[in-house]
């Protein structure tokens, strides 16, 4: 029998052995061959079960690893085709320079009214930077803009954008966002990032 502890499976015969113990009721060296042959298969038992349900966990984790500049446009497609990334840790392993892209579309391109091209998972820069974000949204007539144009119930962390640069005047819609990190964000939340740059905008800047 185990029932769980901190996340770890634990043996209820040997927690009762150890409680025992210590309070000078039983000792292990005083216990019989018999019930000390029992107390080590329980102790074997228990190992394997963690083994097991740590392999489960390990094994049910989704994730989506950052390696360049490719992968991180290729997820910003998925997003914007409809793939929310709910339940993915992103883990940016690289620093990524975005010098290159003259007008950044962002990640989850418009809330709209059906929260259709959004990101939902965890984005872990795990200390990496991103630097010259560039957006110059003149024309563009999607609503969100930012590294992520929209978030809901994200979690966006552990990440550096350097010089940014990003500009809207609004274009044929009334209700554009636009930021550095995330221009329209619902719940989640945004945890050890630090942002440098110039943002400008109108009605949500």
């Amino acid at each position: 029998m185990f029932f769980f502890l901190n996340g770890f499976p634990h043996c209820y015969w040997i927690n009762i052995y150890i409680e025992l113990e210590k309070k000078n009721i039983v000792h292990f060296n005083t216990l019989s061959h018999r019930h000390f042959q029992k107390t080590v298969l329980l102790i074997i038992v228990c190992f394997v079960c963690a083994g097991v349900f740590v392999g489960v966990n390990a094994a049910d984790e989704k994730i989506y690893e950052i390696n360049s500049l490719k992968d991180l446009t290729d997820l910003r497609d998925a997003v914007n085709n409809g793939n929310a990334y709910k339940d993915y840790i992103v883990k940016l392993n690289v620093d990524i320079d975005l010098s290159g892209e003259a007008n950044w579309h962002a990640i989850g391109d418009d809330h709209g009214v059906d929260f259709t091209t959004i990101f939902n998972g965890t984005f872990d820069g795990q200390g990496h930077v991103i630097s010259n974000l560039t957006i110059d949204d003149k024309d563009d007539d999607y609503y969100d803009h930012g590294l992520f144009g929209a978030t809901d119930g994200a979690t966006i962390k552990n990440l550096v954008l350097k010089n940014v640069n990003a500009y809207t005047v609004g274009g044929s819609s009334s209700s554009r966002s636009i930021g550095s990190l995330i221009g329209w964000m619902k719940g989640g939340s945004v945890i050890n990032c630090s942002v440098s740059g110039d943002v400008f905008g109108g009605n949500y800047a």
